[in-house]
């Protein structure tokens, strides 16, 4: 996979109430949570804990810009 369809892969999952973060890092190939963090962040300019939450959540500016 590239990286590109290794993150569209991980919002996805994320968006499933039962995935931890750590899983959803592990099923889409990263060795490290923290790894995953930082390529997450480097593509939506926002953690995966933070997309999860604002995706759940009312409108936001992050919300919108991560869409």
């Amino acid at each position: 996979f590239t990286l590109r369809t290794r993150i569209d892969r991980a919002r996805h999952l994320l968006l499933e109430r039962d995935a931890t973060v750590r899983g959803v890092a592990f099923d889409c190939g990263f060795q490290d949570p923290a790894t995953f963090t930082r390529a997450f962040r480097r593509f939506g300019g926002i953690t995966p804990s933070e997309y999860r939450l604002h995706s759940f959540g009312g409108d936001s500016p992050v919300r919108r810009a991560v869409v």
